[in-house]
Order: structure tokens, then C-alpha cells, then sequence
């Protein structure tokens, strides 16, 4: 993920609670990458 990318991503999880509780709502790994992935972005594991 660029450096561009993350910025947005940090942006988004400032600005959106509803987004930012979704994530912290996850389960697991895939379920939080599949709403970070519906969002437009893609994380490596190892980001």
C-alpha cells in the first residue's frame, strides 16, 4: 500500500466512526480484510 493510500485509509477511519466501528466489530482477520477491501483498500498481512 502506497504511502498516499494510507494517508486516505487514516483520513477515513478519522471521519468515519461508523466505519471505524465496523472494524473494531470484527471477528477476524478476513472479516475486517473483506470490509477494508469493499472500501478500496488492500492491506498485505504483513502491513
Amino acid at each position: 500500500m502506497s504511502l498516499e493510500n494510507v494517508q486516505a485509509f487514516y483520513e477515513t477511519i478519522v471521519d468515519a466512526q461508523e466505519f471505524l466501528a465496523q472494524l473494531q466489530a470484527t471477528q477476524t482477520q478476513e472479516e475486517g480484510k473483506k470490509i477494508l477491501a469493499e472500501a478500496g483498500y488492500e492491506f498485505s498481512t504483513e502491513e
